[in-house]
């Protein structure tokens, strides 16, 4: 049979492999495992200024987390990155838009990442950074459908109504016509026919 300790100490081990690629490989094991020891190693982690994939899976495993105060580890790294660390650190913060609870930080990580697009210069990178907001847009869309309470639905509407705001300047602020031809159907499905 197969032992799950003896693994989950070999994927600890992993994380601190000088290799990236099989250090964000065993974190992204051991945040399937162990959730809370995968969230406080990715915040070690971050201390050491990480790269390639390590970097995006630990950015992963903190926003999935969503707690309130690591919103400054997205602030404090998207005024560095570029390329596919830029779409990492977006896919990230789009994870960390749909866990976190505070409202005001929601929209303090979601003007962040309306930055991180509109200063993209690589016309060929917003579909793939925009794919992540119009994900997020469409869960905030079915949790105010499918919310079980009054206050878990004005939430989702409050974050909504941001989001669909957001969409306004997401879609003016694309220099790219075939990237707002790309965007327009998904975000008039999302909300409405104001597109």
């Amino acid at each position: 049979t197969w032992n799950v300790k003896a693994a989950k100490d070999e994927i600890l081990a992993a994380v601190r492999d000088s290799s990236y690629l099989v250090a964000g490989t065993a974190l992204d094991a051991l945040k399937n495992m162990k959730e809370d020891t995968a969230y406080a190693l990715a915040k070690l982690v971050m201390r050491d200024d990480p790269k390639s994939d390590l970097q995006i899976v630990a950015w992963e495993v903190i926003a999935a987390k969503g707690r309130v105060d690591d919103h400054v580890i997205f602030a404090k790294d998207a005024a560095y990155v570029y390329g596919m660390a830029k779409i990492g650190l977006t896919n990230a913060m789009n994870i960390y838009l749909r866990n976190v609870g505070d409202t005001a930080v929601f929209n303090n990580t979601l003007q962040l990442y309306l930055k991180l697009m509109r200063d993209e210069a690589i016309a060929q990178y917003r579909p793939s950074i925009g794919s992540f907001f119009i994900e997020t847009s469409n869960y905030y869309k079915r949790q105010v459908q499918d919310a079980r309470t009054n206050a878990d639905k004005k939430t989702a509407e409050a974050k909504f109504e941001l989001l669909r705001l957001a969409s306004e300047r997401f879609l003016k602020e694309e220099r790219n016509e075939e990237n707002r031809k790309l965007f327009r159907p998904y975000l008039k499905k999302i909300f409405g026919n104001q597109y």
